[in-house]
């Protein structure tokens, strides 16, 4: 085999993994996102631990209650919505506001 053809399958196979690790990333998303879905209690222990803007809270509560039953327009709309409402240094909620928007794209019909 020439250089050129090794190159192109090690390209195919680095896009294949790619492929593969998106997948695994976006199953281990959908799976939290059922755990809050179907475990009440999880956010209401979040609520109670977290010391944060109790409005933007329930948006997001709302976000994981809803994800995956309305349509991706909707849902971003929300995410967007609590991604307006976060302020200063706050980079867990930033980064939070990310993986939302990542997910969605996979999640929602």
């Amino acid at each position: 085999m020439n250089h050129l053809t090794e190159q192109k399958n090690q390209e195919a196979g680095n896009q294949e993994t790619g492929k593969q690790e998106a997948g695994e990333k976006l199953e281990r998303s959908e799976s939290l996102v059922r755990v809050m879905q179907e475990n009440r209690w999880f956010m209401e222990h979040i609520e109670h631990i977290c010391d944060c803007n109790q409005v933007r809270f329930h948006v997001l509560e709302h976000i994981f209650l809803k994800m995956g039953k309305l349509g991706k327009e909707e849902i971003r709309n929300e995410i967007y919505r609590y991604g307006s409402m976060i302020k200063g240094n706050d980079l867990l909620a930033r980064q939070l506001f990310l993986w939302l928007l990542e997910i969605t794209e996979g999640t929602t019909p």
